[in-house]
């Protein structure tokens, strides 16, 4: 009898144990999905900007060599008169003087070398491939951040074309990137809204399309006009990284909607170097259209993928951009994705700051 007994309990443990190893196995496998579906917990900790004023337009790459065009301007989203008296920019070295007040809704522009009645100067500069700015007040408490560079995400039009690095609301937060675009304007709108005339034209859809790799004997550009009308550009731009010594500028002609146009290295006069900025430009040079760097691969745009920068299979000077998908890997990728719960998480613990989505699978392909 009581050897029975102990096989009988010796056979439960087993069958707890195998248990015990299956929820771990299980609970090892969902808890992606688990946390994924947690309801997010919006925390705060002390490393966090209080946005009071914060970054709003930034002109960190000026054209030319010479970088006295430089500035920051920051903009006031609370409702309340504030002192920033003592306040400092860490990344530039500057400080407020005492008596400084921004009103609010109302702007305040620090350039790199002032002129009469303008805040400045700083001792340091702006790094042309981005860098993190800080504001903190004078108790040295983090104000607002910005952290931005010249490549990825980052709008490539606002580094040496003239157009500045510009927030599209000035009320909104640093992050996501998509919250930053270009300016419309060359010089962009220091001390004013970054975007004032909501009834403006809108830009001309004429969009660089494709540009062959640096090693291409001879060089070319490719332009297509995006919109849904014929466009005059007689006296747009190609430029290399804003240089007036190295512009093109076209004769008389209208380009038709979805009508691409080939310029080559001897109409242009000129070919990028590895790695340098080109800029198409409106026939008054006041407006930046489109930006694309010389890179060392063949790319082009895209049209099945919102203008995205891809991979054609070969170069079509003069004709469509052709690629060639995968639609088999990418259906797999997306019926995986439509099943992943994209619910934020906020994680507890403070030194895990801010939002860890888990990642959309679809997004990494193509990307640059």
């Amino acid at each position: 009898m009581l050897m029975k007994s102990r096989q009988s309990v010796d056979g439960l443990v087993k069958i707890l144990r195998l248990s015990v190893v299956k929820r771990r196995t299980s609970a090892l496998f969902l808890a992606p999905f688990l946390l994924a579906s947690i309801t997010p917990i919006y925390l705060t900790y002390a490393g966090s900007p209080d946005a009071v004023v914060g970054f709003n337009e930034i002109q960190y790459n000026p054209v030319g060599v010479a970088e006295d065009g430089e500035w920051v301007e920051v903009f006031n989203q609370m409702g309340i008169r504030t002192d920033m008296s003592g306040w400092s920019i860490k990344g530039i070295g500057y400080t407020f003087p005492p008596g400084t007040i921004i009103d609010p809704g109302e702007y305040l522009v620090v350039y790199r070398n002032p002129v009469a009645d303008q805040l400045g100067p700083y001792s340091g500069s702006l790094d042309n491939s981005g860098e993190l700015l800080e504001l903190t007040n004078q108790g040295d408490r983090l104000m607002d951040e910005l952290d931005f560079r010249d490549s990825g995400r980052w709008p490539l039009e606002s580094d040496g074309s003239g157009a500045t690095l510009a927030k599209r609301n000035p009320s909104s937060a640093n992050k996501p990137i998509e919250n930053w675009t270009y300016s419309s304007q060359v010089g962009g709108t220091p001390g004013r809204a970054n975007f004032p005339d909501t009834n403006m034209d809108a830009a001309p859809q004429i969009l660089i399309n494709e540009i062959p790799p640096a090693s291409e004997t001879t060089f070319w550009i490719e332009l297509i006009n995006a919109g849904a009308e014929a466009v005059n550009i007689s006296g747009f731009i190609v430029s290399v990284a804003g240089d007036p010594a190295r512009e093109y500028d076209m004769p008389a002609q209208s380009l038709a909607a979805g009508g691409v146009l080939l310029l080559d290295e001897s109409v242009l006069g000129f070919r990028p170097a590895d790695n340098e900025n080109l800029f198409l430009y409106d026939a008054n040079k006041t407006m930046v259209l489109d930006g694309q760097a010389q890179t060392g691969r063949l790319r082009g745009r895209s049209g099945q993928h919102d203008g995205a920068w891809l991979y054609p299979d070969s170069p079509t000077p003069g004709a469509l951009n052709v690629f060639t998908f995968h639609d088999e890997v990418m259906g797999v990728l997306q019926s995986v994705n439509m099943h992943i719960p994209v619910h934020p998480i906020r994680w507890p613990n403070s030194r895990f700051a801010g939002c860890l989505p888990l990642p959309n699978l679809f997004s990494f392909l193509f990307r640059d």
